[in-house]
C-alpha cells in the first residue's frame, strides 16, 4: 500500500486483484526516500498481490470443494469469490461482480457452473440481493439473476444442472432456468424456509421433459414436491406435497440437508438427522448424532460423516457413524 501523511489524500485500490495503486492526491507532494517527487509519477508504481486471506465463516455454504477438480477450494472473502488449489495457496483466481458480502455459494453437479448470492445491496433504495451464475471454466458471469431481497440464504442446482433454486430473506423462492436465465417458478412463502434441496430427476413415459423432486421445509412442516412440465401452459410448475409427520408434531430448525437414494436426510440444530421417504412422504425417524447442532454431513459407501456446529467432550459427538440398513 501507499501510505499518506496528509488527510486530504485519496487512495484507491484496484480491487484486490493484481495491484494496489495510488491514483490521486489533491494538490500535495510527497517525500519519497528524501526526494520531493510529484505524486503523478507514482501512478505507474504497482504493488503486486501475492496472496489474500480473510475468510470469516459468517455464513453457511460459503466453502466448497469442486466436484471434479481435485483439491480445488472455492470460498469467499467479502464480495470476492476465491478459487485456489490446496497445494498452491498463491495461485488464486478472483471472481468479481458482487457489491456486498457473499452469503452463499453453490457449485453445479457437473462443476461447469457456479452460483453465488449476496446480502442486500446498500447502494439501492430496495435492498436487492442478486444471484450471479458463473461459467466456471471461463471464470466469467453468465447471468445476473434478480428477484430476492435482503439476503440470499439458499442456492441449489438440480441434478442435471438445468435449474437453479434460490431463497432469500424476503421469503421468496425463485427457480431459474440456467439455459436462458428466465424465472421458471416463483413463490412467496408465509413462513421462512430453513431447508431447500433437489431430489432425483426422472422422466415419465412418453414425455420428453424431465421431472424433478424438490424438497423444502419450515420449522413445522416438510414438503416433498414435484416440479413438472405442464403441456397446457408449456412451462414448468410446482405440485406441492406435504409430508406426514407424527401426531405430536415435529418442530425442528433444519441446518443442512441431502437426498440419498429414496430418503431426504435433514440435519437439525438439535444434533439429529431426520429421515423422510421421498415417494410415500412419510417421516421415518431420526438418527441422534450429537448434543449440538449439525453444520453439514455427507454419505459415502454407507458411512455418514458429520461436521458439528460446536465441539464438546460428550461421547455422543461422534463424527462417523454407520448408516442403518433400513429407515
Amino acid at each position: 500500500f501507499f501510505f499518506n501523511d496528509t488527510a486530504t489524500t485519496e487512495i484507491y485500490t484496484r480491487s484486490l486483484v493484481g495491484s494496489v495503486r495510488c491514483v490521486q492526491e489533491t494538490g500535495y507532494q510527497r517525500r519519497v526516500h528524501g526526494d520531493i517527487k510529484d505524486i503523478k509519477k507514482m501512478e505507474s508504481n504497482m504493488v503486486e498481490l501475492d496472496h489474500v486471506i480473510g475468510y470469516n465463516g459468517q455464513y453457511f455454504n460459503t466453502v466448497l470443494y469442486h466436484p471434479s477438480l481435485k483439491d480445488t477450494l472455492i470460498y469467499n472473502i467479502g464480495a470476492l469469490i476465491i478459487i485456489e488449489p490446496l497445494n498452491d495457496k498463491h495461485n488464486q483466481t478472483f471472481l468479481r461482480g458482487h457489491d456486498m458480502e457473499i452469503s452463499t455459494i453453490e457449485i453445479s453437479h457437473s462443476g461447469k457452473m457456479l452460483a453465488s448470492g449476496q446480502k442486500g445491496s446498500a447502494f439501492l433504495k430496495v435492498p436487492e440481493a442478486p444471484v450471479i451464475l458463473w461459467d466456471f471454466e471461463k471464470k466469467k458471469p453468465i447471468f445476473m439473476l434478480k428477484g430476492l431481497q435482503s439476503c440470499v440464504r439458499f442456492l441449489k442446482f438440480s441434478e442435471d444442472d438445468r435449474f437453479l433454486a434460490a431463497y432469500g430473506d424476503n421469503n421468496m423462492l425463485v427457480i431459474w432456468d440456467c439455459r436462458d436465465g428466465s424465472a421458471a417458478h416463483t413463490r412467496l412463502f408465509e413462513f421462512p424456509l430453513n431447508l431447500l434441496c433437489w431430489g432425483p430427476t426422472y422422466t415419465k413415459a412418453k414425455e420428453k421433459h424431465p421431472s424433478y423432486i424438490f424438497c423444502h421445509a419450515t420449522s413445522k412442516e416438510v414438503f416433498v414436491s414435484s416440479f413438472e412440465y405442464d403441456i397446457g401452459s408449456m412451462q414448468y410448475g410446482m405440485k406441492q406435497g406435504k409430508c406426514q409427520l407424527p401426531s405430536t408434531g415435529l418442530l425442528r430448525q433444519y441446518t443442512t440437508s441431502s437426498v440419498h437414494e429414496e430418503f431426504l436426510y435433514a440435519g437439525t440444530m438439535g444434533g439429529e438427522i431426520c429421515l423422510f421417504h421421498l415417494y410415500t412422504r412419510l417421516y421415518k425417524g431420526s438418527i441422534p448424532i450429537s448434543s449440538h447442532g449439525l453444520m453439514c454431513f455427507t454419505i459415502v459407501d454407507g458411512m455418514l460423516y458429520t461436521c458439528l456446529l460446536y465441539t464438546s467432550p460428550s461421547p455422543r459427538d461422534a463424527t462417523l457413524s454407520r448408516m442403518p440398513s433400513s429407515a
